[in-house]
């Protein structure tokens, strides 16, 4: 009971004070930041202009998500095609030179046909067949950018 009583009291004297500063605050909804006086009152404090602008808010918020939720799914589908052309689509990709692909398209068939020879005489577990497999791996590697 005296709880309520002092908090009575506050707010009376917080409503009966004349001399309390007027303050204003800015809408916070991002298309109208009018200014508007606010009440010194106990709880929370006013963030809209209007209860009309509150409402508007709401709706651009919601707006807002969705349209997040759009892009987010065509930049996830952007990154998949990307993946599919065996790039990894960092940015570092640069244009390769006509000649910089006419090498890497010889060192990949030559690495290329001796990898094919060695599958063909080697015994399992011998070492020499997997360099040549390595070796075909790395050549093959800066042509298609794995």
């Amino acid at each position: 009971m005296a709880e309520s009583a002092r908090s009575r009291s506050a707010l009376e004297v917080i409503e009966g004070d004349v001399d309390a500063p007027e303050l204003t605050a800015r809408c916070s909804r991002p298309t109208c930041r009018e200014e508007f006086p606010i009440k010194v009152t106990p709880g929370r404090r006013q963030q809209y202009c209007t209860v009309t602008c509150r409402s508007k808010a709401e709706k651009e918020y919601k707006q807002a998500l969705s349209a997040v939720s759009h892009y987010e799914r065509l930049l996830e589908d952007a990154r998949n095609d990307a993946a599919a052309f065996g790039r990894a689509g960092d940015g570092n990709d640069r244009p390769r030179t006509t000649e910089e692909d006419e090498l890497a398209a010889r060192r990949a068939h030559a690495a290329w046909s001796s990898a094919q020879t060695a599958v063909g005489f080697a015994q399992p577990g011998d070492e020499r067949l997997y360099e040549i497999l390595q070796h075909l791996v790395s050549s093959l590697e800066y042509q298609y950018r794995l």
